[in-house]
């Protein structure tokens, strides 16, 4: 079974916190796993101490997915193939699909593909588009 993470800025600051996912109207939270329930808390407000407000487009989901190196791919993240011999070759965004459920890598000119580990084991995450705007033109 994979883990079910969440990631997200909080306003006015540049690096990602992670945990569970809760949305209040427009508004979205992240909860730490070391958050604490308030049982007594009542109103709309979230029941637990520790929440912390992010970026509504911000928010992406953990694929339950690594790159070649390990590290964990999210919704928002830019992958680029890497080459047996290493040479970098095209780049993709990671997005929900939601027709068909499942998250897939999409390539600038549109067209997209199943995100799924063999093909993990060819790719590198370079960044990703909330932390690094600039990746959306790479090529």
């Amino acid at each position: 079974m994979r883990e079910i993470k969440f990631r997200g800025i909080p306003n006015g600051e540049t690096a990602f916190v992670y945990g569970g996912h809760c949305e209040i109207g427009d508004r979205h939270f992240i909860i730490p796993a070391d958050a604490e329930y308030d049982p007594d808390c009542g109103g709309f407000e979230p029941a637990i101490f520790g929440v912390i407000e992010v970026i509504p487009e911000s928010v992406g989901q953990y694929t339950g997915l690594k790159d070649k190196n390990g590290a964990e791919i999210y919704e928002g993240d830019r992958l680029q193939t890497i080459a047996d011999d290493g040479t970098r070759l095209s780049s993709f965004e990671v997005y929900w699909r939601e027709g068909a459920a499942s998250f897939a890598k999409k390539r600038d000119d549109g067209e997209d593909f199943w995100l799924d580990q063999v093909a993990c084991q060819h790719l590198e995450v370079i960044g990703n588009v909330h932390q690094h705007p600039e990746l959306l033109e790479q090529k």
